[in-house]
């Protein structure tokens, strides 16, 4: 035990006089002697809850990436997750903002801003996404106040802040999907989605060729959208997207680009999106709504099964659509 504690008190005070993002000699040396201990598991915890204490913003981000690699390499997040959440808020509110900026977003990162400090809330981020990624208690984290008025505060000028943010922003779920005019449809999965803008994008590649009125769509954008490339592009709608709940293809009952996936409402307990030929002469939508890209949580839309005619009609029936019209809808690219 005495070896433990005495190891876990070299880590944490290399950490108080870490500066920089690369990690200092002695905590890499602090470090190793701490893996070399044959109660490691303990001593990594140890090491964790005094992670909100430790006096060095980027000895605190250093140590959140090295937490960060066990967890990728299949060490529980459970009892590291909270340290790590705690020591942001800590770093988030350290932030010293310029005069007047408090409550207003920048385009550019003020020269005035603790270059340190930024340093360690990006290594934090860093570590906190590897951790809620696979973490089974993510929205509880979501929905803390204080964790989510530091991220606010800090997400302008921050970019760890801003992963943290756009992660909880990001949604998963099931969709059916019809084309309610032709009656054909789809059960669709989406996964670490943010906007609708985002979902239309992926939703029109997976739907190419197999939906009516559907078109070529551009790989440029799809690679874009799918975290494949980086890149400013634009994309279009296909279809007019319209709620379940409302059979006739009307403005006020869009799925809007902007709002959550999680938004779209349900009919008996699932997610419905119809689709309706276009009823505006353009909706266009930039790359912007695409990102920021979390790779270890990547966006993805598929198809998980072709509705049946009998699911189809059940679903008509339910929803009030309008008889299907009969015209040849196909296309040769």
């Amino acid at each position: 035990m005495a070896e433990l504690n005495e190891t876990v008190f070299r880590v944490l005070e290399a950490a108080s006089q870490q500066r920089g993002s690369g990690f200092s000699d002695d905590l890499r040396e602090a470090l190793n002697q701490l893996a070399a201990l044959e109660n490691v598991s303990e001593a990594r915890l140890a090491v964790a809850s005094r992670l909100p204490a430790i006096d060095s913003a980027t000895g605190a981000g250093a140590i959140a990436v090295w937490l960060g690699a066990g967890v990728e390499s299949g060490a529980s997040p459970e009892p590291t997750t909270v340290p790590i959440l705690q020591a942001m808020v800590r770093w988030c509110h350290a932030l010293e903002l310029p005069e007047g900026t408090e409550d207003e977003a920048v385009e550019e990162e003020p020269p005035s801003l603790d270059a340190e400090i930024l340093e360690g809330l990006e290594m934090l981020g860093r570590a906190a996404v590897a951790h809620l990624s696979v973490h089974e208690q993510v929205d509880q984290f979501s929905q803390n106040e204080d964790l989510h008025a530091a991220l606010e505060r800090a997400e302008p000028y921050s970019i760890g802040a801003m992963w943290v943010a756009a992660l909880f922003q990001q949604v998963s779920g099931e969709l059916i999907v019809i084309h309610a005019e032709r009656r054909t449809g789809y059960r669709i999965r989406y996964d670490n989605l943010a906007n609708c803008f985002h979902l239309f994008t992926l939703l029109q590649g997976c739907l190419a060729g197999k939906m009516p009125g559907a078109e070529r769509p551009d790989p440029q954008v799809l690679a874009i959208a799918s975290g494949e490339s980086q890149g400013q592009a634009y994309d279009r709608a296909w279809w007019h997207y319209g709620i379940g709940p409302h059979p006739q293809p009307e403005l006020q009952a869009s799925v809007f680009g902007e709002m959550s996936p999680a938004a779209i409402p349900e009919v008996d307990g699932q997610q419905v999106l119809l689709l309706w030929s276009p009823i505006l002469q353009s909706r266009t939508w930039d790359s912007g709504f695409f990102g920021p890209i979390l790779h270890a949580r990547m966006p993805n839309v598929r198809i998980v099964d072709e509705l049946s005619r009998e699911e189809i009609e059940r679903w008509c029936e339910r929803l009030k659509l309008p008889e299907a019209t009969m015209t040849s809808w196909w296309k040769f690219w």
